[in-house]
């Protein structure tokens, strides 16, 4: 296994032909979809029309009331997009998931091209200048030819975007890439931007934060998660607001010891999310099944009380070290407050049951709870024949 996600490494490395492009144990970050005609493994599930890879999703709640629970999607370069493209797709549904089309499409800025691992955030508050409703989307980018985490932004509900700012960018004479850019906001109404950073010599990888209160000037940038262990490589960071203010982040931590696997961390405030050198909480099953490779989790009202967690990851284990019969098909949940419980296992919207270490067949899955929690939907990468890696998407009544 380790030996083999090198070996992707190197050939991912290549096919994206960038600078930087990331070492270390693991493919988190430093990958791009294998693009090559496979047969796809999801079973009785629609492909989004020239999406790609990496597939992010979010409900719009906090703009004008006439779009409020429109659905945007957004996926990476793949598929019908080369990597190093610059530009990647935006769709929508109208639908609550049913159906997705195209909407628009991210533009890399002038003398920028994007890299991977796009997310998207609509703010729930204003900040700075920045009103309640304004999209976000940040992904790795080489500025020039630096690697770089640039954010753009969409005041039309997702139709049109524009460059906004480069929060974080390699400093000279570093090596490594910056990676999978993640946005929260903190109890204090900061804006947190929290991504993989490869270039400290501390560590293959880390995953860091900084924050933002009038929406330019970064400041206060730490370790969120930074382990000792020097091939140690967390990445991949998700975060949910939970109804008590609290906030819950999953991981993956890579490397020779962990190889990937989903852990999770809480912090009360937003900001804080305990000693970074330790490994956080491991996400594991009732029976001891445990996701590998970029993990998604969030928070549904499902359930009722305090709801529940869902988390979900590219490749399901065993307690025993094998992969599940279950892998690819199966996805987490948790009742209890913050997640300190125990995870029980369900049926995955999206089935993808030949699941394996390649960033494309169930790799960076997104999950979407409708308003009230009576269904999910999913968004998962899969290959699709001459098409590439493509998203598929699907909902099951919660």
């Amino acid at each position: 296994m380790f030996v083999k996600k090198i070996a992707l490494l190197a050939f991912v490395c290549l096919v994206m032909i960038v600078t930087g492009c990331g070492g270390g144990s693991s493919t988190s970050g430093a990958s791009g979809p294998d693009t090559g005609s496979k047969q796809p493994t999801t079973i009785g599930k629609t492909a989004i029309a020239g999406s790609g890879w990496y597939p992010r999703v979010i409900r719009l709640s906090h703009g004008p009331a006439a779009y409020n629970g429109r659905l945007i999607a957004s996926t990476g370069v793949g598929g019908n997009i080369s990597p190093g493209a610059s530009a990647h797709g935006v769709f929508q549904s109208l639908d609550s998931g049913a159906t997705f089309s195209p909407l628009g499409s991210v533009v890399a800025a002038a003398g920028s091209s994007e890299r991977c691992c796009s997310t998207l955030f609509e703010l729930p508050v204003a900040v700075g200048t920045l009103p309640a409703g304004t999209l976000l989307s940040a992904g790795s980018y080489n500025s020039g030819t630096t690697p770089a985490i640039e954010v753009y932004i969409s005041k039309d509900e997702g139709e049109t975007w524009s460059y906004y700012d480069t929060p974080a960018i390699r400093g000279a004479g570093k090596k490594g890439g910056l990676w999978e850019p993640e946005f929260s906001i903190a109890s204090d109404g900061a804006l947190v931007m929290f991504w993989s950073d490869e270039t400290d010599p501390c560590c293959s990888q880390k995953i860091v934060q900084i924050r933002t209160y009038d929406g330019h000037t970064w400041q206060d940038m730490s370790n969120t998660v930074a382990l000792l262990a020097a091939d140690a490589r967390p990445g991949m960071a998700r975060v949910s607001t939970l109804p008590n203010g609290h906030h819950f982040m999953s991981y993956e931590v890579c490397g020779s010891q962990q190889q990937c696997t989903a852990y999770s961390r809480t912090s009360t405030d937003g900001w804080n999310y305990g000693t970074p050198s330790t490994l956080g909480n491991r996400i594991v099953s009732s029976t001891g099944q445990y996701f590998e490779h970029a993990p998604d989790s969030v928070w549904t009202r499902a359930g009722g009380g305090n709801g529940a967690l869902l988390a979900v990851g590219q490749m399901l284990y065993e307690a025993d070290g094998t992969v599940s019969p279950s892998n690819g098909r199966v996805l987490f949940v948790n009742t209890s407050a913050d997640g300190a419980g125990v995870w029980t296992v369900k049926p995955a919207p999206v089935p993808v049951p030949n699941a394996y270490s390649n960033p494309c067949p169930n790799y960076a899955d997104t999950l979407l709870p409708s308003a009230d929690g009576a269904e999910l939907l999913e968004l998962a990468a899969d290959f699709n024949g001459s098409m590439g890696c493509q998203t598929y998407y699907g909902t099951l009544p919660q």
